[in-house]
């Protein structure tokens, strides 16, 4: 039924339709009682509903023939998008040739946890710590890694997502070939500085042939990760929280079977590296392909890069045709040491809003 009733609002329909056919009518609680027995409830919308979806429903008829091939085109990838996840999960479920050492990971953000976390009036209204937490979820072995620290250790932005991905891909040195999924948040992941790192660890990881990133369609980037906040979220509730290590007992007790989720905070502003320094140093040509047309940045759906062709950065609009590609050196020669050095993304702690004491 729709979400704007509720039983209050029904009984009270069902008291002027009584009226209306002057009937007697039944007192609430034997309404309640009967329409318990109906077998019907409320629909809940989605909290992350897709706009260009939620558009096309207000369409007149008219308006919809005029917009119907490129709704079709949102809803054809939207729909690839997922089923190539799953084919490239059940591919390295059966091992099969090429997935042998291969890995698939969801990647997201969580929503900023405010700390403190509590029900008392006075806590309620004050400004809050934010605490981020950059979740990683293994498709295949459900092993799921948070990734905690607040906001005077870090942002939000590539410098944090690359961080985290580089280590992640470090660290596992028994695997050659990463396939990421994520959302398309410009800010986090589809960006040069991502794509710097991505050439960085196939030039520096001896273990990496080749590093793939899925970007779902925007109003339908809901994913297996996405249980990690449900978890998290539903384990925080009425539990009061006013330290990071809290967030962190919380994460850890988030989820039983088939284990535990991994935690791993982050309390050293020196953790993070400087992607984007990276990105201006090594990604020379981002915005023209080898066959001379514009890159567009904002319409790109898959990203690969390759160990045999580490300046090379094969990217694609949709997920039926073949790659296209461009060269981040484009007339400027091979890279130099130097510009394969990471530094550090920020030299001392960042700076706590004066509000915030």
């Amino acid at each position: 039924m729709d979400a704007q009733l509720n039983l209050s609002k029904l009984y009270r329909l069902y008291l002027e339709k009584c009226v209306e056919e002057r009937r007697r009518p039944a007192s609430r609680k034997v309404y309640i009682k009967v329409f318990k027995t109906m077998n019907r409830s409320f629909h809940v919308p989605k909290k992350d509903q897709c706009p260009v979806c939620t558009r096309w429903n207000f369409l007149l008829p008219a308006e919809k023939e005029g917009e119907k091939a490129n709704y079709d085109a949102h809803l054809l990838r939207a729909k690839r998008a997922r089923e190539l996840k799953n084919e490239i999960k059940e591919k390295i479920n059966q091992c099969e040739k090429g997935f042998e050492s291969a890995k698939l990971y969801n990647v997201d953000l969580q929503k900023v946890l405010e700390t403190p976390k509590s029900e008392a009036g006075p806590i309620f209204y004050k400004r809050k710590l934010a605490i981020y937490n950059l979740t990683v979820y293994d498709l295949n072995s459900r092993e799921g890694i948070c990734n905690l620290w607040d906001q005077t250790y870090g942002k939000r932005g590539s410098n944090e997502t690359c961080t985290v991905l580089f280590n992640l891909m470090k660290t596992n040195g028994d695997v050659r070939k990463f396939y990421f999924v994520t959302d398309c948040c410009g800010g986090q992941f589809r960006n040069q500085f991502m794509v710097a790192m991505y050439v960085f660890s196939i030039m520096t990881l001896p273990n990496v042939q080749e590093i793939n990133h899925i970007f779902l369609e925007s109003g339908h980037t809901q994913q297996e990760g996405d249980t990690m906040h449900a978890c998290i979220e539903r384990a925080a509730k009425n539990v009061p929280v006013f330290t990071i290590e809290g967030w962190r007992t919380i994460c850890l007790l988030a989820r039983i079977n088939p284990f535990p989720y991994i935690v791993n905070v982050i309390d050293d502003h020196k953790y993070w590296s400087d992607f984007h320094q990276l990105g201006e140093d090594l990604i020379k040509n981002k915005k023209k392909s080898t066959d001379r047309t514009t890159v567009l940045w904002n319409k790109i759906k898959y990203i690969r890069v390759c160990k045999d062709a580490p300046s090379l950065v094969y990217f694609k609009y949709d997920f039926e045709s073949n790659f296209k590609s461009f060269d981040i050196r484009m007339g400027s020669g091979n890279a130099s040491e130097s510009e394969l050095q990471l530094k550090k993304a920020y030299p001392k702690r960042l700076p706590l809003a004066a509000a915030k004491y």
